[in-house]
C-alpha cells in the first residue's frame, strides 16, 4: 500500500513540469584541469531548481556530464573530484594499498625510463602516452559500471539521457556514444594524445573528442531538440603550431576547429574565468569549481528568463533515488583475459584470481593492483558486463605486457663533486614463471658501480622469488671532495667492493616481504692514517673477504623513495659476518708487517620510520635507528671504522665519510616536519640525535672504545624540495655538531641512491 501511495505522490509532484514541457539541455566543453568549472555549474543549477534533461560532453565535460547522469550530485562530484585518489589517478599513480611491495626491486637513481623490444619498428617502440591509463580504467569501472547496468546500456535511460565525444583518427571524423559501456565511451572521449593512451573500439582508434568536436551543441540539438540550451566552455584557443612543439604539431595535424556556438535559438554560454588553469593542474579542481559556481551565478537571472519551469529538491531526489535504486552492487562471476597466451594466463590467474564463485568489488581491487605490481605488465583494461542470468557483472580484462626491454636513465646533478650518472637495462619474460634480468652502471667521481642481477618469481599459493646478483663498486672520497676540510679522516680513502648476493624471498601480507640471504663478499680499503702525505708516500691496504648470511624482515608504504611524506617503513634484520682480514701497512703507517685475521660477528639492526601527523599543509613524521653489534676491531683505527655500521639519515650523508658517525652499536632517533608551501614545493626541517653506546677512539692509529654513552651528536637540515614529474630538485643547508666542516650546502637534483653495499 505505501509503495502505491509514494509512486501517486511522486505523480503529482512531477505533474506540472510535465505538462509545461519545456526541456533544458547542458552542453560541457573539453578543456583539460580547467573542466572542473563545470561542476561549480551543476552545482549552481540545482541550487537553483533549474532542471536538467540531457546533457553532452567532450573529454572533461564527458567525464563530468557522465558522473551526472550516472546519478551523482554535483556536491558528490566535487567530493570526488578534490580527493586525493582523483588527483592520483589524474597523474597516473596507482592507489596501492593493495599492491605488493615484495615485488619492488632496491631502489635506484632511475628518473625516466623508456620501453622496446628489439624485434619492433623504431616508431613503435615510442611512448604514446605520458601517464599510466590504468588508475584511470579502474576508476572509471568503479564509478560506471552499475550505472551502464541499471540503463542497460543504452545512455538514453541513465538518469538523464547522455551523450559524449570521442575522435575517430582511423575514419577522420568524431565519434558520437549513444550506448553501450559507459566507462568506455568516456575514456575514449578523456584520451589526450600523448598524455593518456587511445582505445581501441569497433575496430576504430579512439582519442580526446575535443581533436574534432570540443562543444557537442549539435549533438544536443540534433539528439534531444531541447527548448533551451545551457553551456559551460572552458576551452581556450589553441596555440599555433611551432617548429620546438611537437604536440602541437601532431595536434595540428588531427584537429579540426570547434564550434562554440548554440545550435537552437534560446541558450546561453557561461564561460568561467579559468585560463589560469593549466591543462593537467587537476590540483586545482577546487578553485575551478567555485569560478564555474560564481560565473553561473552571475548569469542566473537572465537563464530564469528563459527557463519558466524549476525542479523542486524533492523531485530531483525521487528521481535520482529511483535511479539508484537500479544499480546492482558490483560482484563479479566470470573472469576472463586476454592479450596473453595460456602460460601467462595460468600466472595472472594464480597470482591474484582466485577461483571463487564471485568477487566482490573490494577483492578484485586486491587482485587488480597485485596485477600491477607485476613489472612485466603495462595496462590492464577492464571491461564490466551485466550478466542477469547470474545476476553477477562478467569481467574481462585486456591485458598489455610491457615491452621485452626497459632502458632507464638518472643520476645527480649536484653543486658538490659528487655528479653520477646511472644507466639500467632490464629484460622481463612473462610466462608460467617471471623471469627479470637487470643490470645497471653508476658513474661519476664519487662512485662507480656495476650490478647485474637475475631474479625469478614462482606464483604459488605462497609466492616465493629468488634472486641471484654481482655487484661491483668504488667510493673515491679524495677526488670528490672540494677541500682538505671535508668530513673524510684520512682525507685519501678509496673504496672497492664487490659480492655475490643470493637471496629468497615471500610477500608477508601487501606491503611486507621476509628475505633470507648470504653474500659473498670481498672489501678493499685504500687509505693514508695521516693527511701529511706525499706523492711518494704508499696506502695501506686493507683487505676483508668472506660472507654473510641473513634475515629480514621489511615493511614499507612510503609514497617516495626519497624524501617521502606519508606512509611508514620497517626494517628487522639479523646479520652473521665471517671472513679474513689481510692488513698491507703504507709508507704513513705505525705499523710495517703484513696481518692476517680472522674476524666473526653478529649483527641486529632495527630501523623505523613512520609519517604519522597530516594536517592541511603540515606533516610530521619520526625515524629510530638501533644497531647492536659484537664486531671486533680490525687492524688499526681507519680499517675498523671503515668496516663500522653508520648513521646516515640524510640523503647527503651518502656521499661523505664521517668517521663520527660510525660506530658498533649505537640509536639514533629523529623528528621531521614538512610543509607544503604548494602542492609540488615542500619545506622539510628534520633534526636527530646520534647516541653511540660506545664511541670508537683513534689512540695512536689504533682503535679503542670510549666510555659508554658518554657523547653524543646532533645532525639537523633544513631542505626545500621541489618534486617534479622525473625527480626531486632540493636545496639542503645541514649542521653536523662535531664534524669538522659543521654547515654544508648543497642543490642537488635526482635521487642520491646508489647501489646496494655487501653488508647492508
Amino acid at each position: 500500500m505505501f509503495k502505491y501511495i509514494r509512486q501517486l505522490t511522486f505523480l503529482l509532484i512531477s505533474l506540472p513540469f510535465v505538462l509545461n514541457g519545456q526541456k533544458v539541455g547542458v552542453v560541457l566543453s573539453g578543456g583539460g584541469a580547467s573542466g572542473a568549472a563545470h561542476i561549480g555549474v551543476l552545482k549552481a543549477l540545482e541550487d537553483n531548481n533549474i532542471p536538467i534533461d540531457y546533457i553532452t560532453g567532450t573529454s572533461i565535460g564527458a567525464l563530468v556530464g557522465a558522473l551526472y547522469a550516472s546519478g551523482k550530485t554535483p556536491r558528490e562530484i566535487e567530493a570526488l573530484f578534490i580527493s586525493d585518489d582523483f588527483i592520483k589517478w589524474s597523474n597516473g599513480v596507482a592507489i596501492d594499498r593493495y599492491s605488493f611491495y615484495y615485488k619492488q626491486e632496491d631502489p635506484s637513481a632511475e628518473v625516466v625510463n623508456i620501453d622496446f623490444n628489439l624485434d619492433t619498428l623504431f616508431e613503435n617502440n615510442l611512448p604514446t602516452s605520458f601517464i599510466s591509463s590504468v588508475p584511470i580504467d579502474f576508476g572509471l569501472l568503479k564509478l560506471f559500471a552499475p550505472a551502464s547496468a541499471a540503463a542497460q546500456y543504452n545512455f538514453d535511460s541513465l538518469f538523464i539521457p547522455f551523450r559524449c565525444i570521442a575522435a575517430d583518427i582511423t575514419n577522420g571524423r568524431e565519434y558520437p556514444f549513444y550506448n553501450g559501456d559507459l566507462s568506455t565511451a568516456v575514456r575514449a572521449s578523456m584520451a589526450y594524445p600523448f598524455y593518456l593512451s587511445p582505445i581501441k573500439h569497433n575496430n576504430r582508434l579512439l582519442f580526446d573528442g575535443g581533436l574534432y568536436n570540443n562543444f557537442p551543441s549539435d549533438i544536443m540539438y540534433n539528439d534531444f531538440m531541447p527548448d533551451y540550451i545551457i553551456g559551460s566552455n572552458v576551452s581556450r584557443a589553441d596555440l599555433p603550431p611551432t617548429e620546438d612543439n611537437l604536440i602541437s604539431q601532431i595536434k595540428s595535424m588531427l584537429s579540426k576547429e570547434s564550434n562554440y556556438t548554440i545550435e537552437c535559438a534560446k541558450g546561453i554560454i557561461i564561460s568561467p574565468n579559468v585560463e589560469e588553469i593549466t591543462l593537467l593542474d587537476f590540483e586545482e579542481n577546487y578553485s575551478a569549481i567555485q569560478e564555474g559556481y560564481r560565473a553561473t551565478i552571475n548569469v542566473m537571472d537572465s537563464i530564469k528568463e528563459h527557463v519558466r519551469v524549476s525542479k523542486s529538491d524533492s523531485l530531483l531526489y525521487e528521481e535520482r533515488r529511483q535511479f539508484i535504486n537500479k544499480k546492482k552492487p558490483l560482484l563479479f562471476g566470470d573472469v576472463s583475459v586476454d592479450g596473453i597466451d595460456e602460460q601467462q594466463t595460468n600466472y595472472i590467474f594464480k597470482q591474484a584470481l582466485k577461483n571463487k564463485s564471485y568477487f566482490e568489488f573490494d577483492k578484485l581491487e586486491q587482485s587488480y593492483m597485485r596485477l600491477l605490481s607485476d613489472r612485466g605488465i603495462r595496462e590492464i583494461y577492464p571491461l564490466a558486463t551485466y550478466n542477469n542470468a547470474t545476476g553477477l557483472y562478467d569481467l574481462n580484462l585486456h591485458i598489455k605486457k610491457e615491452k621485452a626491454f626497459q632502458v632507464e636513465f638518472g643520476g645527480i646533478i649536484s653543486t658538490r663533486p659528487i655528479n653520477t650518472g646511472f644507466v639500467g637495462l632490464r629484460y622481463n619474460r612473462m610466462k608460467k614463471t617471471n623471469l627479470t634480468l637487470s643490470g645497471n652502471i653508476y658513474f661519476g667521481k664519487l662512485h662507480s658501480s656495476a650490478k647485474i642481477s637475475t631474479r625469478m618469481e614462482f606464483p604459488n599459493k605462497l609466492p616465493i622469488y629468488s634472486e641471484l646478483s654481482y655487484t661491483a663498486s668504488k667510493w673515491d672520497f679524495f677526488n670528490s671532495s672540494t677541500t682538505i676540510l671535508e668530513d673524510i679522516n684520512p682525507s685519501y680513502l678509496i673504496k672497492n667492493e664487490s659480492f655475490i648476493e643470493a637471496k629468497v624471498g615471500t610477500p608477508i601480507r601487501f606491503k611486507g616481504k621476509l628475505e633470507l640471504g648470504t653474500t659473498l663478499f670481498s672489501l678493499e680499503n685504500e687509505y693514508y692514517q695521516n693527511n701529511n702525505f706525499l706523492r711518494t708516500d704508499t696506502a695501506d691496504i686493507n683487505e676483508f673477504k668472506g660472507f654473510s648470511p641473513y634475515l629480514g624482515y621489511t615493511r614499507s608504504t612510503l609514497d617516495e623513495k626519497q624524501f617521502a611524506k606519508t606512509g611508514s617503513f620497517l626494517q628487522l634484520q639479523a646479520r652473521w659476518v665471517y671472513g679474513d682480514e689481510k692488513n698491507k701497512p703504507g709508507s704513513t703507517s705505525l705499523e710495517s708487517e703484513k696481518s692476517f685475521n680472522k674476524r666473526e660477528w653478529f649483527e641486529l639492526k632495527f630501523k623505523y620510520e613512520n609519517y604519522f601527523l597530516s594536517k592541511h599543509k603540515f606533516k610530521l613524521g619520526a625515524q629510530f635507528e638501533f644497531i647492536s653489534t659484537n664486531q671486533p676491531f680490525f687492524s688499526n683505527y681507519t680499517s675498523t671504522v671503515l668496516i663500522a655500521p653508520s648513521f646516515k639519515p640524510l640523503p647527503e650523508m651518502a656521499t661523505l665519510f664521517q668517521y663520527q658517525y660510525r660506530t658498533h652499536s649505537y640509536s639514533g632517533i629523529g623528528l621531521k616536519s614538512i610543509y607544503s608551501i604548494f602542492k609540488k614545493l615542500d619545506v622539510r626541517l628534520e633534526g636527530y640525535l646520534f647516541q653511540p653506546f660506545q664511541e670508537i677512539l683513534d689512540v695512536n692509529k689504533q682503535p679503542s672504545y670510549g666510555e659508554e654513552l658518554s657523547t653524543r651528536d646532533f645532525i639537523a637540515t633544513a631542505t626545500a624540495v621541489y618534486s617534479t614529474r622525473i625527480g626531486p630538485i632540493a636545496a639542503s643547508f645541514n649542521y653536523y655538531d662535531k664534524a669538522v666542516d659543521q654547515y654544508k650546502f648543497l642543490i642537488h637534483f635526482g635521487y642520491i641512491i646508489f647501489n646496494k653495499k655487501a653488508l647492508d
